[in-house]
């Protein structure tokens, strides 16, 4: 039979259909503790390597010769950096480092190129490098709780992202080819101090399931939303006077949310549209 250690979502779901998604993926979490020494006595027989809760204060450069890893959890810790060697990991397809105290990320993040989930928050980035953008094949982000008051240009490069989570940061701008990511599905840029969003954001072409844009400084919204297939849409706390084009398109909106905006009339073509739910 095989061990758990080694399989990926994929193989458990195969081999317990009966069983709730969830509780599936759970059995990937119920490892027995392995410290990276002991990982490190045979590295390439590990696809799968869990050293979170380990108070790690740093990583060593051999990380890099666990050359057949898909996912690495370094969740918890005491990480100010990465090496350089994060970058020789040819397979890797899932990290994440939520909880650590990373203030930048080394520009070989690039060279991991089967890369398909990040997860990098509560760190206290300030930035993130252009080698970002060559994470091609990323579909889920989460920088959530950091200290980020830009993103790269390049990150508009990462075009298969379904789900882009920017909360709970300083950010004041996105880049303005930031709709290029058109499969966006999930995008949470709650509390953080955005003044404008880029027209670029009517090229969504996926409909949009959960659109959180509140508690930042808007004051008014693109001319393209109109264009975007919404489900739920947040807009509290901004200070918005107008909603623009928003509900103009025709497109379905489930729920939209307005409260805390200083807005002077809801457009009759978005309050009378059957189905909405309104919040203000």
């Amino acid at each position: 039979m095989a061990n758990h250690d080694d399989m990926s979502i994929g193989d458990l779901l195969k081999k317990s259909p009966k069983k709730s998604i969830f509780s599936t993926i759970g059995q990937l979490f119920k490892k027995k503790p392995l410290t990276l020494e002991k990982a490190l006595k045979n590295p390439l027989k590990h696809t799968a390597l869990d050293l979170s809760h380990q108070n790690l204060k740093e990583l060593p450069e051999t990380i890099g010769q666990f050359k057949n890893l898909r996912q690495l959890y370094l969740d918890n810790n005491q990480l100010t950096s990465l090496p350089d060697a994060i970058g020789d990991l040819p397979q890797l397809d899932l990290l994440t480092l939520r909880n650590n105290q990373l203030t930048s990320l080394p520009n070989t993040i690039g060279n991991l190129s089967t890369l398909t989930y990040i997860d990098l928050k509560s760190n206290q980035l300030t930035s993130l490098p252009d080698a970002i953008g060559k994470l091609t094949r990323l579909t889920n982000i989460d920088l959530d709780n950091n200290q980020l008051k830009t993103l790269p240009d390049s990150i508009c490069s990462v075009t298969r992202v379904r789900s882009f989570n920017a909360a709970n940061n300083q950010l004041t701008q996105l880049p303005e080819l930031f709709g290029n990511m058109t499969q966006i599905q999930v995008l949470n840029l709650n509390h953080n101090q955005l003044i404008h969003l880029p027209e670029s954001l009517g090229n969504l072409k996926e409909t949009v399931v959960y659109f959180n844009i509140s508690s930042n400084r808007l004051k008014t919204l693109p001319n393209t939303l109109h264009k975007v297939v919404f489900e739920d849409i947040y807009l509290d706390n901004n200070e918005l006077e107008s909603l623009g084009t928003l509900g103009q398109g025709g497109y379905r909106i489930d729920q939209l949310h307005l409260k805390g905006n200083p807005l002077l009339t809801i457009p009759e073509a978005l309050s009378k549209r059957p189905g909405l739910s309104l919040h203000q």
